[in-house]
């Protein structure tokens, strides 16, 4: 059984600076998570990684926009290297080890349904086999063009495109058991057959875009969590 490295991943392509309020998010990784290493991934990492992509044209390309490069870079350096990958925007509150199980590959609920898988985190050890599945399919069915329509990517690399591939990877097995936490609430659900972790919205997804703004969002309201999306959405502004 592979174990997940110690290492909490970033990616932050172009020339914009990171946001101040990222820097804040990033601060909580080595505050609750001080044993981790957290590695952001930029253009000048690029190179050294060309050889070892299984998408390269969907990463290296600029002209397919940011949205699908950060995507597929996101799934490629998970596939390589293992670890946890982290939006820029996603917050943490208790050290996200606790829920994690070795060997398995982990993704967040952004409901608790697999329908609402989230891109914003995941973890998994290298080279779980669910990573050549999914960027086998993208790199087929994926086009080498920027869509027209920014939302279009949610489809084409982003969580449909997950959700799909994970469908596949279960392979209709459904049977899953709970995890719970130490007094008992869900955490997440295991699918044995598939090595897959699903973490519950309880978890690590408290609120939704659609029912609260950032700024009303008070961490003290959600004693359980283990971590927040923010929702900021700046990969839609960029593409």
């Amino acid at each position: 059984m592979l174990e997940i490295p110690k290492t909490i991943h970033q990616i932050w392509l172009g020339d914009n600076p990171f946001p101040e309020a990222g820097e804040a998010w990033t601060g909580t990784y080595r505050e609750y998570m001080p044993d981790w290493e957290v590695k952001r991934w930029g253009d000048a990492d690029l190179e050294e990684l060309a050889g070892k992509l299984i998408c390269p044209h969907l990463v290296l390309d600029e002209s397919v926009g940011m949205g699908i490069r950060c995507d597929v870079l996101r799934y490629e350096i998970v596939r390589l290297f293992g670890g946890l990958y982290l939006d820029h925007d996603m917050e943490i509150f208790r050290p996200l080890d606790e829920i994690m199980i070795e060997g398995c590959l982990h993704f967040a609920l952004s409901f608790n349904a697999l329908d609402d898988v989230s891109t914003a985190m995941f973890a998994s050890p290298p080279g779980h086999p669910f990573w050549d599945l999914l960027l086998e399919d993208l790199g087929s069915s994926v086009p080498s063009r920027r869509p027209e329509d920014p939302w279009e990517v949610l489809d084409l690399t982003g969580f449909r495109a997950v959700r799909k591939n994970l469908r596949t990877l279960l392979g209709g097995t459904n049977g899953s058991r709970a995890l719970k936490a130490e007094d008992g609430w869900v955490a997440g659900w295991l699918f044995d057959e598939a090595d897959l972790v699903t973490w519950s919205r309880e978890a690590v997804h408290p609120y939704h875009v659609e029912e609260m703004r950032y700024d009303a969002f008070r961490k003290e309201d959600y004693p359980r969590a283990f971590a927040a999306h923010h929702w900021q959405g700046e990969w839609v502004s960029r593409q």
